[in-house]
Parts: C-alpha cells; sequence; structure tokens
C-alpha cells in the first residue's frame, strides 16, 4: 500500500508539475538590465508554491530569446542597483501593466507588490493569450501617443519543457565569510575565503578579488580552480600591510568571479559578507642577539713532543654584535683541557683560534673523544644557546715507536808500514777509529805478520763516538830464503765481546813487499861461476893428431850437464861460521852416457 501511495504522488507530482512562462516586452523592457531586475525582486517558483502550483521551470522570454531557470532567487538589492544602472533609480515614469490568464491570478497580484519595491506600478488584467494585443491598445497608457510603447509582462503556465540542451545543469558560486588572520612579526595579513558551488553543474576555473572598502590595501586577484556541483574550496589571500594601516579598521569583502565569465544560476550570491579587521598597532622591536657557532676546523698530533694542536673557527651568524668570550676544548667527559679568548664579533663575522693539549702519556696508543664549546659561561645572550658545541671529534693518537738501540762501531786500519834495513823487520802504523753512536768499552787488538809469524797483542782504551786511538808497532817476520809478499793482519776486539753496528771493519789486511836477503844472492852467484869454471875448460884445443888415427873411428865423448836432484839441491848457512860460508851439493850427469852419474860436493 505504502509503495502503491508514493507511485501515485510520483505521478501526481509528474502531472501537476508546470512551466511558468513571463514575457517582457516594450519600453522599458527593452533594457536588460530593467529585464534582470524585474525577474529579480522576487523568487518566482517559491510565489507559486504558496498557491499549490508545482512549477517546475520558470522561462523568461524577450522576444526569440528564452532563457530557462530551474531556480529562482530572490535578489532584491541586486534589483535595485540594476535599475539604478539602467537610469530608472525611481521608477518607470508610467506604470506598468501585468496581463495574466486565470492560473496565475494570484501570482500577479504578489508580483505586483514585489515590482513596486523598485518603483514599477504595475496594473492587474485578466487577459486570455488571444486577446493579449487588444488589452494593450485598450489601455488607458496609450492615450494620446502616436506608437504604442506600453511595458507589460505576461504571465501564463504551460507544460513545456526546456529543449535537451537547456536542461545542462548550471553551477551557482557563494563566497562565504572570509577569515582573517595577520603576523604582527612579518606585518603579512592572510585571507581565507570559503568558494562553494551549490549548483548542480561543474564550474570552471575563476578569480575572486578581495577588496578593502576602507580602502586602505590593495589586493590582487586570485585564481579559483574548477569547483565540482555540491563542493567546496579554500582560495587564499596574502598581502603585506603597510605602516600606516597598523590600527586601522580594514572592511574587506570578496568576490567571487568578478568577471562573470561563469554561467551561474544566480550571480548575487558571489558576494561575501564583509568583514571588518584592524591590525594590530607594531609592536617596539626587540634588540638584535648575536648567534655563537663553533666549527672544527683540522688538528694535527706531533708525536716527539707528545703535543695536539686543533684549529677553530667562532661564527657570529645572528643580528647583534657579541662580546668577547672563550672557547674551550673538552673531553667526552666535560673537562676542560684547554681554553682561547675571543675578541668581539660583529654580524657575519668569524674568528679563527689555535689551541694546543699535551696528550697524557695514558692516551698514547689510543683515540680521544673531544669537542669545542662557545660561550660555555654563558656570558653572551643569543637567540640560540643550543648550537655553541660543535660535533665530537674522534681523534686516534699513534703509539710511540720504540727507541733505537744505540751501539758502537770500532773500525781498525794500517794506515802506514815501512820495511827496515834488515829486510825483515816492518814498522806498523795501526789506528782505531769508533764510528758509532755509542761509547766503545775498552778492548784489545791483535797485530800479526803471516800465519807464522808472533802476535802481538795491544790494549785498546774506551773510545767516545768520532774519536780514534793510534799505535806504532815493529813486526819481525822468521827468516825466509827469498823476499816477497808480507800479510800484516790487524783485528780489533779479536773476541767478539763488544756489539757493534758493523762487524766487518773489525779486521784488516795489508801486504808489504820484502827483499831477497843479499847472502843468498851471494851463494846463488858463487855457485853459477863454480859451474861454469867447470863446464867451459871442455872447449880448449888440444894437439893435432896424426892422420892415421883421424881416420879410425872416433871414441865417444862425454859431457857434463847439471841435473837437479829430485829435491831441487840443497843450500845451508852454517850457523857456527861466522862467515857465512855456503855449502852447496850439486850432481852431474854424463849426456852421451846416461847410465853413468857422478856426485861433486864442493864446500864455498
Amino acid at each position: 500500500m505504502l509503495g502503491m501511495l508514493l507511485c501515485s504522488l510520483f505521478f501526481a507530482s509528474a502531472v501537476l508539475a508546470q512551466t511558468l512562462e513571463v514575457e517582457f516586452a516594450q519600453g522599458p523592457f527593452d533594457e536588460p538590465r530593467v529585464r534582470a531586475a524585474a525577474f529579480s525582486v522576487a523568487d518566482w517558483q517559491q510565489l507559486s508554491g504558496q498557491y499549490g502550483q508545482a512549477v517546475r521551470y520558470v522561462m523568461v522570454r524577450y522576444g526569440d530569446d528564452e532563457v530557462w531557470h530551474e531556480q529562482t532567487p530572490q535578489a532584491p538589492d541586486r534589483a535595485r542597483a540594476l535599475m539604478a544602472e539602467a537610469g530608472y533609480m525611481d521608477g518607470f515614469p508610467t506604470p506598468a501593466i501585468i496581463f495574466h490568464d486565470q492560473s496565475t491570478a494570484r501570482l500577479a497580484v504578489l508580483i505586483r507588490r514585489a515590482l513596486s519595491t523598485i518603483g514599477v506600478e504595475a496594473s492587474t488584467q485578466l487577459v486570455a493569450p488571444q486577446d493579449r494585443a487588444a488589452a494593450i491598445a485598450a489601455t488607458q497608457y496609450n492615450f494620446g501617443r502616436e506608437r504604442i510603447e506600453i511595458p507589460y509582462i505576461f504571465l501564463t503556465t504551460s507544460r513545456r519543457t526546456p529543449p535537451i540542451e537547456r536542461l545542462n545543469p548550471v553551477a551557482d558560486l557563494i563566497a562565504g565569510r572570509p577569515l582573517v588572520r595577520f603576523n604582527p612579526d612579518t606585518r603579512m595579513l592572510l585571507v581565507q575565503v570559503p568558494v562553494q558551488n551549490i549548483g548542480r553543474g561543474e564550474a570552471p576555473p575563476s578569480t575572486m578579488a578581495l577588496n578593502d572598502l576602507s580602502r586602505r590595501l590593495r589586493f590582487a586577484n586570485v585564481r579559483v580552480p574548477a569547483i565540482g556541483p555540491r563542493s567546496a574550496t579554500q582560495v587564499e589571500v596574502t598581502a603585506p600591510v603597510p605602516e600606516a594601516a597598523l590600527g586601522q579598521e580594514l572592511l574587506l569583502q570578496a568576490i567571487v568571479d568578478p568577471d562573470e565569465r561563469v554561467l551561474e544560476l544566480n550571480d548575487q550570491n558571489n558576494l561575501s559578507p564583509t568583514v571588518p579587521f584592524t591590525p594590530p598597532e607594531p609592536r617596539p622591536r626587540p634588540e638584535p642577539k648575536p648567534d655563537l657557532t663553533v666549527e672544527w676546523q683540522r688538528h694535527a698530533f706531533d708525536p716527539q713532543t707528545g703535543v695536539l694542536t686543533v684549529a677553530l673557527v667562532v661564527r657570529n651568524s645572528g643580528a647583534g654584535n657579541a662580546k668577547a668570550h672563550a672557547v674551550d676544548i673538552i673531553d667526552q667527559d666535560g673537562a676542560r683541557l684547554a681554553r682561547s679568548a675571543v675578541p668581539p664579533l660583529s654580524p657575519d663575522s668569524l674568528f679563527e683560534a689555535s689551541q694546543t693539549i699535551l696528550v697524557a702519556e695514558r692516551s698514547l696508543g689510543r683515540t680521544i673523544v673531544l669537542a669545542a664549546i662557545v660561550d660555555s659561561a654563558d656570558q653572551v645572550d643569543e637567540t640560540n644557546e643550543r648550537n655553541n658545541q660543535c660535533r665530537l671529534q674522534r681523534i686516534p693518537i699513534p703509539a710511540p715507536e720504540p727507541e733505537e738501540e744505540v751501539f758502537a762501531d770500532l773500525a781498525v786500519r794500517i794506515s802506514a808500514t815501512s820495511v827496515q834495513n834488515d829486510g825483515r823487520s816492518v814498522d806498523v802504523a795501526l789506528e782505531v777509529v769508533n764510528t758509532g753512536a755509542r761509547t766503545s768499552p775498552s778492548t784489545s787488538l791483535t797485530l800479526r805478520g803471516d800465519t807464522d809469524s808472533e802476535v802481538i797483542r795491544l790494549f785498546v782504551p774506551s773510545l767516545r763516538p768520532g774519536t780514534s786511538w793510534s799505535s806504532t808497532q815493529t813486526v819481525v817476520s822468521r827468516f825466509r830464503a827469498t823476499g816477497g809478499a808480507f800479510e800484516l793482519l790487524a783485528r780489533v776486539d779479536p773476541d767478539n765481546l763488544i756489539p757493534e753496528t758493523n762487524k766487518a771493519n773489525n779486521r784488516f789486511v795489508r801486504t808489504v813487499m820484502l827483499p831477497f836477503p843479499y847472502l843468498i844472492w851471494g851463494g846463488v852467484g858463487l855457485a853459477v861461476i863454480l859451474v861454469l869454471s867447470m863446464v867451459f875448460p871442455r872447449f880448449r884445443p888440444g894437439p893435432k893428431r896424426p892422420k892415421a888415427q883421424r881416420d879410425s873411428p872416433p871414441s865417444p865423448k862425454t859431457s857434463l850437464d847439471y841435473v837437479p836432484r829430485p829435491d831441487p839441491g840443497f843450500q845451508q848457512i852454517d850457523p857456527d861460521d861466522a862467515g857465512g860460508a855456503v855449502k852447496l851439493e850439486v850432481s852431474l850427469r854424463a849426456v852421451t852416457d846416461a847410465g853413468q852419474q857422478t856426485l861433486i860436493k864442493e864446500d864455498a
């Protein structure tokens, strides 16, 4: 039952829904603004509904121009403004006439009252549509006029519906109440205006103008984005407030789509309410303050002295001057290790500080954590007290290198040699130098000639670095039949008791040439003479033999030659003979007869 009732009400309402046709014609209604003013004095749909008429559309006709409306909001203020713009501030000089049929008779009375609010005095007549022309000609308004220009409004209802292209939904923009905010520090004014689209169609992008009715501020138009049906957005306008406007009342009003480029159902609600706002009086500006910061630039550690050098930069990034203060170096426990004085700093100036820190011995080979803090005693009033310390610095301190052990270094050399007249004694000049970096203890030095000579051992005292010790010794060689090379060997620290950097220079070898002994040369010469005296007599001329004897075979001849023994000769000096006689033993053999050998011994 309920469903059938709803369906019946729906079809009944659809049948009863009508279109109110309003026709403006002639005279002042030829002016578009007059027609718009007459249409804005009343809500035509609402007035029709008071008498039971279900008016769905209102069609406004002027000549062949038809404008269809689904809503007819009342805007009396806009109607008066349009009448004033058209030159009819006091209304029409002659009354207008409203014609109507019986379906709009009661509505015509209300329309006539509404028109009187803008100075249009209208009369009402019941005229059928076909009698409209005759009724106009018979009006009292036409007496004495050559041309009939009677303004009239003709009301009628119909079942007409607008064409499909006229059914497109139309937007309706509304500017809400502005919200005003003011920043006294920057003296910037922020105005937020809510903009709604209460229509059924989408509103394309448009603009919004914000006006100060007190004419103290000027605002630039701002863009309003596209707004969908039954949607809203918020538009913001910012502007600086001059010092002359501080403490003065501003009257702010916003208007959306001031250029009327958006097709709307109602243009009267585009104006927002007027909002008064008074910016506060300017506050006294506070005295500018400094802002001190410290930056860690670099550091260097000297392992020889154990001193850490730190370079810092103190900066005043504030707007005020900073008086003299100090910058400290602290460790991770907050203990102060060094302090440097900082002179007064002007805004945007800096000071480079250098500090030295003696690193404790327990910190060697470890990583220490340091930081720098400026104005640690809070002597300077700053805008920001939390940026006075730099970031922590982790600094590795190298461990000390082990000290290199210092040794002595003894170098021995035979600086000069001299052979004496006897041919066997050699004077040797010795020198020992400490070329190391440490004082050498006392030691000994050995000197000998070849391996069969007597060893000479000398005492060498303690020597400081760079000092030397020298001595001259005589070395006598044992008797040798021949002279020739004689090797001298000197060695310091022969027992190897002193630690040194170089042991190779503890030994020195030098060769001396000894002459041959004179007696040996004399004995050799005598032996040669004896041999020659035996050999040369064999070649003397003998007596001539008889010829017959010469024809006989010759007898074998014998020649002697020196035959060395397996041991090449024998030479001996008799030690008991003071004259130095040499005893020679020579072997001779016959060359032609090898089987005969005669050993000849001769004392010379």
